[in-house]
């Protein structure tokens, strides 16, 4: 019997002339691998996020937004893999879906990142996920204003058993 979240991720895809790429797919979800030139095909666009580079991608400012070619689903877990620069480091970071908030911190490092499991309820339905940085932090010898080394996230549609 197919798996239907799997099936459905697979007909979002075709149905907007996407391709799927080399993410990989959870059965009742996929994950973003930040360290890809082109992300996963869910992504349609992103803002607040650099290029990608070995670890993965550096927020740039204050508000890093990923915006969905599909609606994500109402009862998600959200898997972030990643740590914080400075004094971002397990300082409250808020993550929005559908205008519910969750705070959560990073530590770590680039080598050995933190792991943050969110569950959520959202109250409506959206195609977005945005992330407020507290204190974004110029490093020397670079220009941007970093905040969060995202290595990957993980979404999951936990109305489908997960």
């Amino acid at each position: 019997m197919p798996d239907p979240a799997r099936s459905y991720l697979q007909a979002s895809a075709l149905m907007l002339g996407l391709e799927a790429g080399t993410e990989k797919n959870h059965g009742d979800g996929f994950e973003i691998d930040f360290a890809e030139n082109r992300l996963c095909w869910a992504v349609r666009h992103h803002t607040g996020l650099g290029a990608g580079e070995a670890f993965g991608r550096w927020t740039i400012g204050h508000t890093a937004t990923l915006a969905f070619a599909i609606d994500l689903p109402r009862q998600i877990r959200l898997v972030i893999v990643g740590c914080a620069y400075g004094r971002n480091s397990n300082a409250p970071v808020v993550i929005i879906v559908g205008g519910k908030k969750k705070r959560f911190t990073l530590s770590g490092t680039i080598e050995n990142p933190s792991v943050v499991t969110l569950d959520m309820s959202v109250p409506k339905s959206t195609a977005d996920i945005t992330i407020k940085i507290p204190y974004p932090e110029i490093p020397k010898n670079d220009s941007r204003a970093v905040g969060l080394a995202l290595k990957s996230l993980t979404v999951i549609d936990r109305g489908l058993g997960g």
